[in-house]
């Protein structure tokens, strides 16, 4: 899980002026939804069928992106109907292809 920074209690001004600094890059990143998903590898999809991907998040994702695709396909989710998004992702796609994902 992503943590707040933490700064310490300092007398140096250089160092208060630097953690002053990183706690500032910290608090400009991207929701930490998307910081704290994980990397799925070596998912086999299947042309004629639904995949069902186990995506390990604990809650149901937020969202999800191609990292690497091994061959020509287009792939979309039908996550709408999904009876159990909180613990798998519903993939179809048009030609079969192996893909690694970021799930968040």
């Amino acid at each position: 899980m992503f943590k707040r920074f933490k700064k310490l209690d300092t007398q140096d001004e250089a160092l208060s002026r630097v953690q002053e600094n990183v706690d500032t890059a910290i608090g400009s990143l991207p929701s930490t939804e998307i910081i704290q998903g994980r990397l799925v590898k070596n998912i086999a999809l299947i042309s004629s069928a639904t995949n069902s991907v186990d995506h390990k998040l604990g809650r149901a994702l937020i969202g999800w992106q191609i990292i690497r695709i091994r061959s020509n396909s287009i792939i979309w989710d039908t996550q709408d109907t999904n009876s159990i998004p909180q613990l798998t992702l519903n993939l179809n796609c048009s030609a079969n292809v192996t893909i690694d994902l970021w799930v968040f």
